[in-house]
């Protein structure tokens, strides 16, 4: 039986008093654990420096290649190359497999207009995949990643990918390179690909390993459930909070995703949130967010904290009920409630070469998808790294079902606002997932009779922040990973004069917590995102 992606009841004629919540788990203390009895296995050892942990955007992702920078053998072709000035047009260097070394991943592949410094390395020759050999004379191959981007200092500005930066330390490294002066004349090479025919079938699963359990909870089995969830009576009023006293359950609750990971009491949270709603079935309400994803729990925490605490029979039962949380929340017909963003384009076709420039746009669909569409779509589903690849097409054709309700899927739990007009790239993957402009959220809303759309999914300084005209983003969690700086907040929809829901936000700054670092767990036995096996040290791979 599918389940649809929003709860219908929840669009009424009744006047809500709601509060807004996007909750990460970093509240509470730590329960007693016992030991998991998981196998350990060991993949290759490097840094895995994504994008979104610098300031400058370079960094790793998984779909780069390997490489090893100071192997000759490899080298099939060099170019000497001068750059005139900062910045170049060149986006992101990815590094290789042992953190040495730097090669060009993205980068604005022509110039806009004779003379644009932003095409000044497609201009001098510069092409996707050339490693960096020497600067000004200097041999590089040799160096860390991170040395020779402080040296080059060559990068386009993004304040989405700098907000995020700190949170993972970087700022605390010490600079060794102070930036060259421009021009520099930069020796670049081409590199062979190395050979992963060994390396494709991936490692055998040992005997007695554990898997993640994707099914086997038959519709049957939580029928009753939501039979009962779909008959309860509409309430009075309804809160979307970050506060969780008993007292404020007089009026319900909405908590819009991300209840689990990043954090060391994951555990402790989604309990009390799911205790909660067993206490108070009309009161509290969930959307999912991009961590209730298996894909996510292997990589942030909760998968590891979850086995280092009780067992990962329990991590399949709380898989399984985050594969059944809705999606999106209508509330009173005025407001819709999601974790990350809107649908996406259509047709949704990939464009090679696009660029973060907000004028280089995918431009507005001819008509918006509607509250219908969005509810016939099938919420029970497990997102892949396949998935995104696969939610984009090289040119125009008829999708099947199962593919319009996965792509709405990605764009429920990953997509974000920009400020420029139509649909780009976002930095959250490098295929398959889009940002959407204020003319996507006009036309939405104006054609769903949708006066606000509530989003989460992204830190804001002041825990909210009022990204187009009628969308609002509200983060809950403040200091966010302990170094972010910023408040968190909650919003309460109330009827204003004209009787309309309006968002009142309320911010708060963090308190202390027992002195337990974020992902503590995680980093006890992480798990590879890969083979979904614990691994003996961390393996970040996306964002």
């Amino acid at each position: 039986m599918p389940s649809t992606a929003v709860e219908p009841w929840f669009a009424s004629r009744v006047q809500y008093h709601c509060f807004i919540l996007f909750l990460v788990p970093f509240l509470f203390h730590q329960t007693p654990h016992q030991t998991s009895s998981l196998s350990s296995a060991l993949v290759r050892q490097g840094r895995q420096l994504r994008p979104r942990d610098r300031a400058d955007g370079h960094g790793w992702v998984k779909e780069d290649p390997d490489f090893n920078a100071a192997d000759d053998s490899a080298v099939s072709a060099t170019h000497t190359i001068e750059l005139k000035k900062r910045p170049s047009g060149i986006k992101r260097y990815t590094h290789g497999i042992d953190g040495k070394g730097a090669m060009v991943m993205d980068m604005n592949e022509k110039a806009r207009y004779p003379g644009d410094p932003l095409g000044q390395a497609a201009v001098a020759g510069v092409k996707k995949g050339y490693v960096v050999k020497t600067v000004n004379g200097t041999d590089v191959r040799n160096w860390d990643f991170e040395d020779i981007m402080d040296l080059l200092e060559d990068f386009i500005p993004d304040p989405d990918v700098q907000s995020t930066a700190a949170f993972k330390g970087g700022a605390q490294r010490v600079r060794k390179h102070q930036q060259v002066t421009f021009p520099v004349t930069i020796e670049y090479v081409e590199m062979k690909p190395m050979d992963k025919a060994a390396a494709s079938a991936g490692p055998a699963v040992p005997a007695g390993a554990w898997m993640p359990r994707l099914s086997g909870w038959s519709d049957e089995d939580l029928m009753k459930e939501r039979q009962r969830a779909m008959a309860m009576p509409e309430p009075a009023q309804i809160l979307v909070a970050s506060d969780v006293d008993d007292a404020f359950l007089q009026r319900p609750f909405l908590f819009n995703g991300d209840f689990v990971d990043r954090g060391s009491w994951s555990i402790e949270v989604i309990l009390l949130i799911y205790a909660m709603k067993m206490k108070h079935p009309n009161a509290v309400f969930m959307n999912r967010g991009n961590h209730e994803m298996l894909e996510a729990n292997m990589i942030y925490g909760f998968a590891g904290e979850t086995g280092s605490k009780y067992d990962l029979d329990l991590f399949n039962l709380f898989s399984e009920s985050f594969r059944n949380l809705p999606l999106l929340h209508l509330v009173n017909n005025e407001v819709l409630v999601v974790h990350a963003g809107i649908p996406g384009p259509r047709p949704r076709v990939w464009l090679p070469g696009q660029t973060h420039d907000p004028e280089d746009a995918v431009p507005v669909n001819a008509r918006a998808t509607t509250l219908a569409e969005i509810a016939s779509v099938d919420r029970y589903t497990e997102l892949t790294p396949n998935s995104y690849k696969e939610a984009v097409d090289s040119a125009p054709r008829q999708e099947q079902k199962w593919e319009t309700d996965t792509r709405m899927i990605i764009d429920f739990l990953w997509s974000d606002p920009r400020g420029g007009s139509g649909y780009g790239p976002s930095y959250r993957k490098s295929r398959g997932v889009f940002m959407f402009g204020p003319d996507v959220t006009a036309q939405f809303c104006r054609e769903n009779n949708v006066k606000l759309l509530i989003r989460s999914h992204e830190v804001k300084a002041e825990g909210y922040l009022k990204d187009h005209d009628t969308l609002m983003s509200v983060f809950s969690a403040p200091n966010y990973l302990d170094t972010g700086g910023n408040k968190g907040a909650f919003l309460q929809l109330a009827p204003g004069p004209g009787g309309s829901l309006e968002a009142t936000p309320t911010s708060y700054t963090a308190v202390p917590h027992p002195d337990l670092p974020p992902m503590f767990h995680q980093a006890q036995k992480p798990m590879c995102s890969l083979c979904f096996k614990p691994v003996l040290f961390p393996f970040f791979l996306s964002c």
